[in-house]
């Protein structure tokens, strides 16, 4: 952030400051982490660049979904992002965008769209796309949700083991809305 302010480089500031969001967001800090992913969002509006506006709405969105307040603001953000994203030709932004898209408004669709996507990741056999952690996490609940547990495990175990492997244990199990697949019960 600051070489970026130093050397009058400014596109990626909202981008840095929305990691910075998701970070404190990880350790429980959601304070901190509200009031870094606002910056983002704010960042992200001066500098026009559509990936960061993308990633920028998904991590304040992701943040309001997670402290289970301005559910249809986060909704209108994710959709803003999704939008921006799909301009700009970047899958990982959309799906940043679509995974907790599905998990708030609950649309069949839009989880089967988030969930082909994720499954068409091309990572090595055992690894994953640690970064998109809040997708498979949003995915796996939002398979939970609509009462489909093996549809989330297969999204969420190998992530977990993934995360795991590469000593991001602290990733696996991320979020105060942890998704305890053990604790589902089939229909």
């Amino acid at each position: 952030l600051a070489i970026g302010r130093r050397s009058g480089y400014s596109a990626y500031v909202g981008w840095f400051t929305g990691v910075l969001g998701w970070l404190h967001r990880q350790r429980g800090d959601l304070d901190a982490a509200l009031n870094y992913a606002q910056q983002a969002l704010d960042f992200s509006e001066e500098s026009g660049h559509s990936w960061w506006r993308a990633a920028a709405c998904a991590q304040y969105a992701t943040t309001l979904l997670v402290t289970g307040t301005h559910r249809d603001a986060a909704i209108a953000l994710l959709k803003e992002g999704r939008a921006q994203a799909e301009r700009g030709g970047a899958e990982a932004y959309v799906l940043q965008c679509l995974g907790p898209l599905a998990e708030a408004t609950g649309s069949a669709d839009v989880l089967a769209e988030a969930d082909g996507m994720l499954r068409r990741i091309d990572a090595p056999p055992g690894s994953a796309w640690l970064p998109g952690a809040d997708v498979y996490h949003s995915v796996a609940r939002a398979w939970a949700a609509a009462g489909r547990p093996d549809p989330a495990r297969e999204v969420l175990d190998p992530f977990r083991a993934a995360a795991r492997r590469a000593g991001w244990a602290w990733l696996a199990d991320i979020g105060p809305k942890e998704l305890r697949l053990s604790d589902i019960r089939p229909n």
